[in-house]
């Protein structure tokens, strides 16, 4: 089915250009002499798909001059950039499957140094990554009522207090939206993962997010993130090409690395 497929996705421009000189064939000898409307109307008709079959023989073409392109190797820069995100992505899961396999197996994880932070004694660094950072909460938004006094002719006066009432609601919407809890701060980081906490570089400095105020673990691998709620502040999202990674270290410091192997956040690593 798909051979046959590209074989008619190929073959296509020239079936829709005969078809086009055919119909311009046909429009031609129409134009010669008197026609009634009914042979008119056929010209007209057969006029219109001429236009589409070009339409979609230049649609065609351009497909198939791209598959020819990138057949040997040519690629835009869009597809660079996607294809070098896909690559990385791929090796930051690849380095998930890899350490999830070693620490279930009784290993230990590599231990790094960062020069520029000061651990906590008997605090050790598993992992230095970038990872997109973001926090879940709402806000106290408030907004000002405004009233108007007009004077001048009735109907003046009713559109200035219309104008006033819409202002008004439109201000208490936005900020009824702006209370609702959601997900705010969207940022890129430097994240560290420690044997006690997660610490993360934003644009106020470092944030340290303790193992032992965890309450709630959402680790999905799969989507690459990992969602971390607290007793004593807002919840944490990090998402990025390490969240495999992050994810088995988090979930073994939580539950220890003999569970690695059978917690079913990780069945998809586990399975790779």
């Amino acid at each position: 089915m798909g051979k046959r497929r590209r074989v008619f996705g190929l073959a296509w421009p020239v079936v829709a250009l005969a078809a086009s000189y055919i119909s311009l064939a046909i429009f031609a000898a129409g134009l010669d002499g008197d026609q009634p409307l009914w042979a008119s109307l056929i010209v007209l008709a057969l006029l219109i798909c001429c236009a589409l079959f070009m339409g979609w023989t230049l649609v065609s073409v351009f497909r198939v001059l791209g598959m020819l392109r990138r057949r040997f190797g040519i690629y835009t820069k869009s597809e660079q950039r996607a294809f070098e995100t896909q690559r990385i992505f791929a090796d930051g899961w690849k380095r998930g499957v890899e350490l999830l396999a070693f620490l279930s197996s009784g290993g230990h994880p590599r231990t790094y140094t960062a020069w520029d932070v000061v651990l906590n004694p008997d605090e050790v660094m598993y992992l230095d990554t970038q990872m997109q950072y973001s926090r879940f909460y709402g806000t106290d938004a408030s907004y000002v009522h405004t009233s108007t006094v007009a004077v001048g002719r009735a109907s003046f006066v009713v559109g200035a207090a219309l104008g006033n009432a819409v202002g008004n609601a439109r201000a208490r919407n936005a900020a009824m939206v702006a209370a609702q809890p959601m997900w705010r701060e969207h940022q890129y980081t430097r994240t560290l993962v420690t044997s006690q906490r997660i610490m993360c570089r934003t644009g106020g400095g470092w944030l340290s997010f303790y193992m032992g105020a965890v309450t709630a673990c959402h680790a999905t691998p799969g989507t690459w993130s990992l969602a971390l709620e607290f007793s004593d502040t807002e919840t944490l999202r990090l998402h990025g090409p390490d969240a495999p990674s992050v994810c088995v270290m988090v979930l073994g410091a939580l539950y220890g690395n003999r569970s690695l192997a059978g917690h079913p956040a990780l069945a998809d690593l586990n399975m790779s």
